[in-house]
């Protein structure tokens, strides 16, 4: 509700705002009825009434024309009125009634061309005019009644011009708020008149499409060429489907939101959000259709971003032959991938919700709780672990790498963990010890039979020539080289073959 001190300044913003286009109105209906009254007024021999009621309608001759072509009215508004008033005073003098009425139609000129409280005591002072010469020429009784009439002509004019204009004030405020909702959002607007067919596109409009806000649309012939290929069919669909709904008469409807691309001027399709809505007659039909118009761009690409990191991580939960999954603070598993299931012997669709208890044999589940709950007790800070875990299959060893994630304040969301099966790995390094262990007793065999060996050759004092067929090579013992009378350790490389 406005206050008395608003709405005052309300009312007279109005009229500043429409007082020429008031004026230029009442100063043509003023012309025509006045002229021909001024005219008779010579005839019938009324010559001061006359020049005054002529005086008036040159004036709004005058004005009526400066407004016309968009010219300050040449004659103020208080000069006007002090013709009128002359010869209104005039005409209830020499006239009586017929004078008398003509302060009504006067009354309402003063009240839409001048500010309120001027208005107000010219108007009062026609009924003061009026009083005495009601009096003179009507009685007592006839002057009580054309003043109490004045006086309600005056209040409901200005009742009627308070509520008009309160309205008027109300709906510049709605639509001052509608604006700057709509520059907040940096929409672009798009209304269309569906009964004269005209479009008018907002400057936000025209900016979001990369021309100036004083661009000139009249070049805009068809909206739809506005649109992406793509997208075109899709949004002709939506709209005929709308149009066609006659279902509610007299209705604001809202409809429902759309992304679409449109034609940018660089030629790049632009991303953009469009929330509409449409005004229904009696009829059903649509009468308005406002369209708002958002800038989607970052968003999309933001999304698709989201959806490239999203297929990655999917690729990698799928396709990676790790298991890899994910437990709240509570244990529950969140995730788990297909090849924890192919690891684990559990679907892992099915393990979402429950709990290790739940899943593997009570020895095996107890010890990753307590292995868990350790983790957990050291916190956002707590160091990674890395388990050799059996099981739950026979013969099967996996290596667990376990870590605890949190949000960026610290508070504590669960464990995320690896797990990477390692039983062939353990199979070949069990293969691999028990040929260790032959080739150690193996050697050891071979060395104490190579000792007995040496022993005996020594204890008969006998050379041994070792000669390799394939390599024509040979190997003389010390006792060999002493017989041939060389030293024991004397080099033989120069020696002749052995069978030359």
């Amino acid at each position: 509700m406005l206050s008395p001190g608003a709405a005052r300044l309300a009312e007279s913003a109005f009229l500043r705002a429409n007082r020429e286009r008031i004026f230029y109105s009442l100063a043509l209906a003023g012309t025509l009825f006045l002229l021909p009254f001024s005219i008779n007024n010579f005839v019938q021999g009324r010559f001061w009434l006359g020049i005054a009621t002529t005086t008036v309608v040159i004036c709004f001759i005058a004005n009526a024309l400066a407004v016309y072509r968009s010219r300050m009215p040449p004659v103020p508004a208080a000069f006007v009125f002090l013709p009128a008033l002359a010869g209104l005073g005039i005409s209830m003098n020499t006239q009586g009634l017929v004078g008398i009425l003509w302060s009504y139609p006067s009354i309402l000129v003063f009240h839409f061309i001048l500010e309120r409280r001027i208005a107000n005591l010219l108007n009062l002072s026609i009924v003061l005019m009026a009083a005495p010469f009601a009096y003179q020429h009507l009685g007592i009784e006839m002057t009580a009644r054309v003043v109490m009439t004045l006086l309600m002509t005056i209040a409901f004019t200005n009742i009627f011009s308070h509520v008009s204009e309160t309205q008027q004030v109300k709906e510049s405020e709605q639509r001052q708020r509608a604006d700057l909702l709509v520059r907040a959002t940096m929409a672009g607007l798009l209304d269309w008149n569906a009964l004269s067919g005209a479009v008018v596109y907002s400057d936000r409009y025209k900016e979001l499409l990369g021309y100036r806000a004083d661009f000139d649309t009249s070049v805009w012939t068809n909206w739809f060429d506005m649109i992406h290929g793509e997208d075109l069919p899709t949004v002709q669909a939506v709209l005929r489907e709308q149009l066609t709904d006659h279902s509610q008469v007299n209705a604001v409807r809202h409809h429902a939101p759309l992304d679409l691309r449109l034609k940018h001027a660089s030629g790049n399709p632009l991303w953009v959000h469009a929330e509409s809505m449409s005004i229904t007659g009696a009829n059903g039909r649509t009468l308005r259709y406002v369209v708002s118009f958002t800038d989607i761009a970052e968003r999309r690409s933001g999304e698709q971003v989201l959806r490239d990191q999203a297929g990655l991580i999917e690729a990698i939960l799928e396709r990676v032959p790790n298991a890899i999954f994910v437990k709240d603070a509570a244990g529950r598993f969140t995730l788990a991938n297909r090849s924890w299931g192919e690891m684990s012997g559990y679907p892992a669709e099915k393990v979402i919700g429950k709990t290790v208890r739940e899943v593997y044999p009570p020895e095996m589940a107890e010890r990753i709780v307590q292995e868990d709950d350790d983790l957990l007790a050291g916190g956002a800070g707590a160091t990674p672990i890395e388990s050799l875990h059996s099981g739950p299959r026979a013969d099967q060893w996996r290596i667990v790498r376990k870590a605890v994630f949190a949000r960026a304040d610290g508070t504590v969301q669960g464990l995320i963990a690896t797990s990477t099966d390692v039983s062939q790995l353990k199979k070949i390094e069990a293969e691999h010890a028990h040929q260790v262990k032959l080739t150690q007793e193996l050697l050891a065999a071979l060395t104490t039979e190579q000792r007995r060996l040496d022993l005996v050759v020594r204890a008969a004092k006998a050379g041994i020539v070792d000669w390799d067929g394939l390599t024509r090579t040979a190997y003389y013992s010390p006792r060999l080289r002493e017989i041939r009378g060389f030293a024991p350790d004397a080099d033989t490389s120069a020696w002749a073959d052995y069978f030359d």
